[in-house]
């Protein structure tokens, strides 16, 4: 009788275990893909507001020129990000190890993807000091990020 009762247990516990794991899997992914779609709405408004004065003609083409790259750069840090959700979210529960290092490499796309957001924020910024002003200031300049984005 013991036996039955101890191996009832293991085989409860061992469900509530893969559900445990299962709701921290889908809790990630959700998390990542409501940020993913933040980024999106963010990359848009800023390559909105530059191409907007860029046809009003206060940008120069050297300017453009390399605000095309930055955000050429930015809209493919948006699909690897996104890729790698994906890749996260269709790896088996049971896979724990892949699936931690998975969670490392989604992290990192999105913390690639705000830094790519930043650098057209900042390009705006510095290339049109008079439309930015009264913006929020928590988009600086960062030169680093530019050498590496290009």
């Amino acid at each position: 009788m013991a036996g039955v009762a101890f191996g009832g247990a293991a085989l409860s516990g061992g469900f509530a275990l893969a559900a445990a794991g299962y709701q921290t899997s889908t809790g990630f992914a959700a998390r990542h893909e409501t940020t993913h779609a933040q980024q999106i709405e963010t990359t848009k408004r800023y390559i909105s507001e530059f191409e907007d004065a860029y046809r009003r003609d206060e940008v120069s083409e050297e300017d453009w020129k390399q605000y095309l790259a930055i955000r050429d750069k930015a809209r493919e840090s948006e699909k690897v990000y996104k890729d790698s959700i994906n890749v996260y979210k269709a790896e088996s529960t049971f896979k724990f190890i892949r699936k931690w290092k998975l969670r490392s490499q989604v992290r990192n796309n999105k913390k690639k993807l705000r830094q790519s957001n930043r650098l057209l924020r900042s390009h705006y910024d510095v290339r049109l000091p008079n439309l930015s002003q009264g913006r929020s200031t928590e988009f600086l300049f960062y030169p680093e990020l530019f050498i590496r984005c290009i």
